[in-house]
């Protein structure tokens, strides 16, 4: 048991050290004048439902016409303008189906442009992830519906997206950083997620009306809710990818848009290294600590109901009353 212990960590190792950057260096990212940004989804909308037993699973698909790509690609122009200039990238792109992986992605810009078109891409490609909204044994993919059933009680449902960003070099079109989309693990909703990983996929609960036995027969108000909840978690998420993999600095990062809905955070300033916490912050995951305080006996002490004279009072630094 222990050598296999031993080997499985050898792999995980082996695979972390093989794997791309998470972010583009200093040197790459001071030559990127031009960019092209593409997003490589399809037009499918994948429903994973966790049923009780592994006989009750279902998995599925809703063939949509949202657009998510442009409004991918918008959001990236409008992130990236101003400190790139942007170029086309493929005019009128409709992958359908399930999109792109990463180099099927890198492929097609490949077959489309000459090298130095642009000093760098960046992608937008699905991505595959283990669940992580109820920690089932199953992967999540893409953009879709998520619904876990739940004995005496109604399921839960949830909106996701899980997809990567990537940088691809002009020239060369080798992938210069890649980066997961995800927001930072929220304690409040899971600290089992909290404590695996400092990021965790987008998602947003959604009513237990949404977890349908089959999500062809979602009425027109629910998918309406459904794509709203993705834009959303775009939204979110996009622009700290952004910033994560060094394209741009939190200062010049577009102002995300206040979030709406139970579990979903805020977008903030995170640093590769530590958390940037702003003067005076305090947190459930990292309170402050209370000012120090002595306890000795007076026989000044103001009489009162609670602590009478000559007992016990504290002195010292008192922390302010709220």
């Amino acid at each position: 048991m222990r050598r296999l212990i031993v080997a499985a960590l050898g792999l995980f190792l082996l695979s972390g050290c093989a794997s791309a950057p998470t972010s583009v260096s200093e040197a790459d990212r001071s030559a990127i004048k031009t960019i092209a940004v593409q997003s490589f989804f399809g037009d499918n909308i994948r429903y994973e439902y966790v049923g009780s037993t592994v006989f009750t699973n279902k998995v599925a698909t809703l063939s949509v016409d949202w657009n998510l790509n442009g409004y991918i690609r918008d959001k990236l122009v409008s992130e990236l303008r101003g400190r790139y200039e942007i170029k086309p990238a493929l005019s009128g792109y409709d992958k359908g189906g399930e999109g792109d992986a990463i180099d099927q992605a890198i492929a097609t810009l490949r077959a489309a442009h000459q090298p130095g078109y642009v000093d760098a891409y960046v992608i937008v490609t699905y991505s595959m992830s283990n669940d992580q909204i109820s920690h089932s044994n199953q992967y999540l993919f893409g953009m879709g519906l998520y619904a876990k059933g739940r004995m005496f009680l109604d399921p839960a449902a949830a909106a996701y997206t899980d997809y990567y960003v990537t940088v691809v070099d002009g020239r060369t079109f080798k992938s210069l950083a890649e980066v997961p989309a995800g927001v930072p693990a929220d304690i409040s909703y899971n600290p089992i997620s909290a404590a695996i990983g400092s990021y965790r996929i987008p998602f947003r609960m959604l009513s237990s009306s949404m977890a349908v036995d089959d999500i062809n027969a979602l009425t027109p108000q629910q998918r309406e809710t459904l794509r709203q909840a993705l834009v959303g978690l775009i939204d979110e998420a996009l622009p700290l990818a952004l910033q994560r993999i060094h394209l741009l600095d939190a200062q010049t990062a577009a102002k995300p848009q206040k979030p709406s809905g139970p579990h979903l955070l805020r977008a903030v300033t995170v640093a590769d290294v530590t958390r940037i916490r702003s003067a005076g912050l305090s947190t459930i995951c990292r309170p402050r600590r209370p000012p120090l305080t002595t306890i000795s006996s007076s026989v000044l002490a103001l009489a009162s109901t609670k602590v009478r004279r000559r007992l016990r009072a504290p002195s010292g630094l008192m922390p302010p009353t709220t």
